[in-house]
């Protein structure tokens, strides 16, 4: 009953801040200086009609079950403002998601995340930012990995950029990452890795806020964890570590510019440290191009350059492992469109459609291949500036020759956040 009350009463607020500007009292914001503290409350509403996003063929391994879904989502940020020279960040994303009828699938999520955005006058520029997260979602991790099901994991997600202006044309970069993963079952074993990335890169202007780019990375990815698998023992021996070379080109955008984000294409050569799997089957080497191209064009702006109309596009493609104990992976090739509309200042309204094609190796006859599709619209009022509330709708389906993997599932959501 208290799941339910969570639902509706959100359902209500949601309505009544649509409907009504004349709400609580503008709050204001937490200032220390050049320090700003930031608490947050979300509070949303899912109507999923089908949670473990199975293909409805049997009511056990494929049920398809409809659900209503209370989420709490507390938040807490410290932004610093460094004048002239950019901000530094930390702050923690919480999600309490809470079943109506299926409880036992409940599940929380935790976020701790820390940026820096920094440039100097004198031409050197950092950017640090980190994602560590502790979750229970069904969302599915790297690869798809249980899409649908409830697991325990966490990640640390680390990107660091550093460089130097040469003048007004020319930047130099070097660049670090860092990505590891750790599931708390033994039974996922498979899925435990890290990954290093280091690269070079530079820019040159091209246009008054047009750089072009070209970059270079050297990778590993290391399965460190072993387990036994139908008889197979998987260890250092034979599990899929793997390494590879990277080359990216095309062009960025300063901020203040009509377009933002990324013009991004290049080229990547990914071998194996091993030659067979616990298995005995062998592991295959590739060289393909990729893609992580992400850019939004502002259509229409106001006297202050705030976006009214904003057109987005994305074309990404990238070579996914499916575990430590196979030679499988699949390349996922995709593009996504998206636009946002600003009405009568205070309401945005979005919409996006994407497609993404992942063909699976495997040497069997009929490799696997998968369609995926996902729609949605979303209308958004800001009621103040510490007080915001929306609805949405999300269609998703997967269409594959491989029946089990077949879903389709619609959401709806009505959400309120507010800021202090």
């Amino acid at each position: 009953m208290m799941k339910k009350g969570i639902f509706i009463s959100v359902v209500l607020a949601t309505i009544l801040v649509l409907l009504s500007s004349q709400v609580m009292a503008k709050g204001g914001k937490i200032r220390m200086g050049n320090l700003k503290i930031v608490p947050s409350l979300g509070l949303e509403a899912v109507a999923d009609d089908n949670i473990f996003l199975g293909n409805g063929s049997n009511a056990t391994t494929e049920l398809k079950e409809s659900d209503s879904i209370a989420h709490v989502k507390p938040g807490l940020s410290f932004d610093y403002t460094m004048e002239e020279r950019g901000t530094v960040s930390l702050g923690y994303e919480g999600d309490f998601a809470y079943y109506d009828k299926n409880d036992k699938n409940d599940w929380e999520s935790h976020k701790g995340l820390f940026n820096l955005d920094y440039e100097a006058p004198g031409g050197l520029i950092a950017k640090i930012d980190n994602t560590y997260t502790e979750t229970q979602d069904p969302f599915g991790g790297y690869a798809e990995y249980n899409l649908g099901k409830k697991t325990e994991r966490w990640s640390n997600d680390l990107k660091n950029e550093f460089g130097y202006k040469l003048g007004s044309r020319f930047k130099g970069f070097l660049y670090y990452n860092y990505y590891k993963q750790d599931y708390k079952s033994d039974e996922d074993f498979a899925q435990d890795f890290y990954s290093h990335e280091a690269g070079t890169g530079v820019e040159m202007r091209v246009l008054p806020k047009t750089w072009g780019f070209i970059r270079y990375y050297y990778g590993l990815q290391d399965y460190d964890t072993g387990g036994t698998e139908s008889g197979a023992t998987t260890d250092e021996s034979n599990d899929s570590d793997f390494t590879w070379h990277k080359v990216d080109a095309g062009l960025t955008w300063e901020s203040g510019a009509k377009i933002s984000g990324e013009l991004n294409f290049g080229y990547q050569d990914k071998k194996y440290d091993n030659d067979l799997t616990a298995s005995g089957k062998k592991y295959n080497d590739i060289s393909t191009w990729v893609a992580a191209t992400s850019i939004f064009y502002d259509v229409a702006t106001a006297e202050d350059g705030t976006m009214i109309t904003q057109l987005g596009l994305t074309i990404d493609r990238s070579l996914n492992q499916s575990g430590s104990n196979t030679n499988n992976y699949y390349e996922d090739t995709g593009v996504g469109l998206s636009f946002k509309q600003k009405l009568l200042t205070k309401i945005t309204l979005e919409g996006s459609f994407s497609y993404n094609f992942h063909d699976y190796y495997l040497p069997l006859p009929n490799n696997r291949q998968d369609d995926n599709y996902e729609a949605g619209l979303s209308v958004d009022y800001q009621a103040r500036d510490w007080l915001s509330a929306g609805a949405g709708y999300t269609y998703k389906e997967k269409h594959s020759n491989a029946d089990a993997n077949n879903f389709e599932d619609n959401k709806f959501n009505f959400k309120i956040t507010a800021e202090y």
